[in-house]
C-alpha cells in the first residue's frame, strides 16, 4: 500500500521537477544571450556602428568569436580570447560557457574545427548572405529583429544561421529544446512545406539587446529574420504544423 502511494507521488512529482529544471535551463540560456547582447552593443558602440562578422567557414580575424583550427591563422580557436567579442566577454578555450546552452545535448558531439557553440548569428547581419547589413543603422525596428539565436542541433554547422533563407529547405532551425513537449516529427524544414513545429519556442537575442522566448513562426518570419524586409525578395514564412 505504502509503496503504491509512493509510486503515485513519484509519478506526479518527477514530471513537475523535470519541467522546473528545464525552465531554469531556459532562463540560463536567455541570460547567456543577454550577456552576448551586451557585448555586441559594446562592440557596435566602439566600432562606430559596424557589426562584427558572423563566424563562418572562411576564417576572418573580425569574426565575432573563433572556432576554426587552421594552422597559422589568427582567427584560431586557441586565440578565442582575442576575438572581437571574446575580448569583451573574457572568453578563452577553457572559458566559453556563455556561448553554450545548458541543455544543448548535441554540443558534446561537436569538436573543433566544427562549430562547437550553441548560438549562431542571423546570416543577414554581416554574414554569408550577399545582402547582409554591415552597420546597425541599416536595421529597421531593431526590437523586432532576431540577431542571434540558439540553433537546432540537426542543422547547426557554423555561426551563420539561415533564419530566413528564402528557400525553406535550407533553413537553420531555431532550437526548441526548451519546449519539446508535444513536438511533431519529423522536425526538419522542407523546401515546399516550410517550417515544422511553428508554434514551438526557442530563445532569441534581438538587435536592441533584449532576449525573448519566441515561436519558430515568429523568429523565421521575413519581418523578423530580415533587417529590412522591403529590400529583399522572397515570400513569407510557411508553417508545416
Amino acid at each position: 500500500m505504502v509503496i503504491g502511494i509512493i509510486a503515485v507521488l513519484l509519478g506526479i512529482l518527477l514530471p513537475a521537477l523535470s519541467r522546473a529544471r528545464e525552465s531554469a535551463y531556459r532562463v540560463q540560456c536567455a541570460s547567456n544571450l543577454r550577456q552576448i547582447g551586451q557585448a555586441l552593443v559594446m562592440y557596435v558602440n566602439q566600432s562606430k556602428g559596424l557589426i562584427p562578422v558572423a563566424p563562418k567557414n572562411a576564417t576572418d580575424p573580425f569574426d565575432a568569436w573563433y572556432y576554426r583550427t587552421t594552422a597559422g591563422d589568427i582567427s584560431h580557436f586557441n586565440n578565442l580570447a582575442y576575438s572581437p567579442i571574446g575580448k569583451i566577454l573574457k572568453l578563452s578555450p577553457k572559458n566559453y560557457a556563455v556561448l553554450m546552452c545548458p541543455t544543448d545535448e548535441t554540443a558534446s558531439m561537436r569538436k573543433t574545427p566544427q562549430y562547437i557553440y550553441s548560438y549562431v548569428f542571423n546570416h543577414r547581419y554581416n554574414g554569408t548572405n550577399s545582402a547582409s547589413v554591415r552597420k546597425i543603422t541599416e536595421v529597421k525596428n531593431s526590437a523586432e529583429k532576431v540577431w542571434v539565436y540558439e540553433e537546432d542541433g540537426s542543422t547547426i554547422d557554423d555561426g551563420n544561421g539561415e533564419l530566413y533563407p528564402g528557400n525553406w529547405g535550407n533553413t537553420d532551425l531555431l532550437s526548441i529544446r526548451h519546449n519539446e513537449r508535444g513536438k511533431k516529427m519529423p522536425d526538419k524544414p522542407d523546401a515546399t512545406l516550410g517550417i515544422p513545429n511553428g508554434g514551438k519556442r526557442g530563445n532569441c537575442l534581438f538587435v536592441d539587446g533584449h532576449a525573448d522566448f519566441v515561436a519558430r513562426s515568429y523568429a523565421h518570419a521575413k519581418s523578423h529574420g530580415a533587417p529590412n524586409p522591403s529590400k529583399i525578395g522572397g515570400v513569407e514564412i510557411k508553417i508545416m504544423n
